[in-house]
């Protein structure tokens, strides 16, 4: 018997890009090795003695695959370091940004929505003149760099790029909120460092923050993925409530300690552990044999379907320059 940690199923994940018009994940999801890959997804939760997803809404979405499997689920969050990621007040206080609002994420992967961001930080920037939208992560392409100037805001969003750790940290340590408009999260990891930080988090409501961002104790969600105003005003009704928002970084870091310490993740993966005594007995070894040729068929195929679709890329980028020079 085995367990499984879940971030997201990859079914989820494959159509949340296709939705964004990734071409890769259509044509994933258009392959003939596509039902193969399903099938040995559902295979590995079906078998497993007890799963482990990173997030409740990740829970939800394999228990409703497989509604047989819902009394070996239970929602283990991924663990933070408290002793690095935590609370301090100089960081804000002493902020080269001055008041800023935080995202730290692949800005440029579609799913993440940042273009929606940027709409709606010229709302709020309307309103909050003084306040900066700082983001890591990825210098943006050309896209969302355009899209900063045509709004004006060039002065006020700052784009770092990639920072290290100790960066990162007083990043979050210093933002007035943590913001993810994102389109879809198997959870959200850098929802759990905000929160460690004290920021609380504005979010849509895109799956795996919908687990951990809390209405009055940890931030607040919106509704609406695709609109801006809501987003804008969702960011206004906290920043112009210093009361509230001060209550919500006290809540935000006690939340984070009860629920997202290391010691408190590392017992409950010791729990699911000591449950899988009760799974059903090893399978005979035809039958692992029959596992490992249908894992080595389905990768096979996935392998030849990869090569097809970059096969245009290869030939243009590596064969032709070699045969042709």
């Amino acid at each position: 018997p085995y367990t499984l940690w879940v971030a997201t199923l990859y079914q989820d994940e494959l159509r949340a890009k296709a939705d964004q018009e990734d071409g890769w994940a259509k044509g994933v999801l258009n392959s003939p090795p596509w039902p193969l890959l399903l099938a040995q997804e559902r295979l590995a939760l079906r078998r497993a003695g007890r799963i482990l997803a990173l997030s409740p809404h990740t829970a939800e979405r394999i228990q409703t695959l497989l509604p047989e499997a819902a009394d070996r689920i239970e929602t283990v969050l991924y663990p933070i370091d408290l002793e690095a990621f935590k609370p301090d007040d100089v960081a804000r206080q002493q902020s080269p940004y001055g008041r800023y609002l935080f995202l730290a994420a692949r800005i440029n992967d579609p799913r993440k929505n940042v273009g929606m961001l940027l709409d709606a930080f010229r709302l709020i920037h309307e309103q909050q003149p003084d306040l900066k939208l700082v983001m890591s992560g990825e210098l943006p392409n050309h896209s969302l760099g355009r899209q900063a100037s045509d709004l004006g805001l060039d002065d006020v969003i700052v784009f770092l790029g990639p920072v290290e750790k100790d960066e990162l940290i007083r990043l979050y340590q210093g933002a007035e909120l943590f913001v993810l408009p994102s389109l879809q999260e198997g959870l959200g990891i850098v929802v759990l460092e905000a929160l460690a930080c004290g920021t609380p988090v504005v979010a849509t409501r895109c799956g795996g923050p919908e687990g951990i961002v809390i209405e009055g104790q940890t931030g607040i969600l919106v509704d609406d993925r695709h609109d801006p105003a809501a987003f804008a005003q969702a960011v206004l009704d906290l920043l112009t409530q210093p009361d509230q928002l001060e209550a919500l970084r006290i809540s935000s870091a006690a939340h984070a300690r009860q629920h997202f310490a290391e010691a408190v993740i590392a017992a409950q993966i010791k729990r699911a552990y000591q449950h899988i005594g009760h799974h059903p007995p090893h399978p005979l070894p035809i039958f692992r044999a029959a596992a490992v040729a249908w894992a080595v068929i389905i990768f096979g195929f996935y392998m030849f379907q990869q090569l097809r679709l970059r096969w245009p890329a290869i030939q243009s980028q590596l064969i032709d320059p070699i045969w042709g020079g």
